[in-house]
């Protein structure tokens, strides 16, 4: 990193990070008897791949979502739809990714601003060190509302340093980053984190939100670490 950023101007960056919940959503299992609304699962991100629109996610939110009768996610203003076919998985087993299918015209017609698939241009591979920030809802804030047919999430913002990963992960397909909050981040699982490229810039003055890249998906939390394994992009 060219300069160590104040914690005044972390907070600044945090901030400018504030569009970031305009692409992401949350996944539900929706049971069959009407009696029990629904489950929070995970999180996801939508993409805009020319017109259509896809939620990449973590494989084994997906999984969990097939012991239920069908699945669901948010649409902004709190409310759900149903995706609009199954889930598709990664091939390679330890990237734990899986994207869905949604429908695009529902997305239009709503608050969700899907990311352009070339989002990704400029990450770093080298993630040591670096600055990255996630955005997902762990479970222990979300509560469900069967009255209502509500569900109300909390998001749980943090800033995060990268770390190195040890076996049994593999570092051309994973990172991890520090997770300094007392709150039990399990849903967050699909989360996506994103590097602020901090590392790139000399200055506060040079650092845009435009420079900022998708860096990964969130796939489980390492509590004796204090960290979350991510899935590079």
């Amino acid at each position: 990193m060219k300069f160590k950023p104040s914690d005044e101007f972390l907070k600044f960056v945090a901030k400018e990070f504030k569009w970031v919940g305009d692409s992401q959503g949350s996944i539900y299992g929706i049971h069959e008897r009407q009696s029990h609304l629904a489950d929070y699962l995970g999180c996801g991100t939508f993409f805009q791949v020319n017109n259509d629109t896809l939620m990449l996610t973590a494989m084994h939110v997906g999984r969990e979502a097939g012991k239920y009768h069908h699945a669901m996610h948010s649409l902004g203003d709190k409310k759900s739809i149903p995706f609009r076919d199954g889930w598709l998985g990664d091939r390679i087993e330890e990237a734990d990714l899986a994207i869905w299918g949604c429908f695009s015209d529902m997305i239009t017609d709503s608050s969700v601003k899907p990311i352009a698939l070339d989002f990704y241009e400029g990450t770093s591979l080298e993630t040591k060190g670096e600055i990255f920030y996630c955005d997902g809802v762990p479970g222990v804030d979300t509560t469900l509302l069967p009255a209502m047919r509500a569900i109300q999430t909390v998001v749980n913002p943090i800033m995060s340093y990268g770390l190195e990963v040890s076996k049994p992960f593999d570092p051309d397909i994973h990172f991890a980053i520090t997770y300094p909050r007392d709150v039990d981040p399990r849903g967050m699982s699909g989360s996506a984190v994103w590097n602020t490229n901090l590392h790139k810039v000399s200055s506060p003055e040079e650092w845009t939100k435009q420079g900022v890249s998708f860096a990964g998906v969130v796939q489980r939390w390492i509590p004796e670490q204090k960290c979350l394994i991510v899935t590079r992009v």
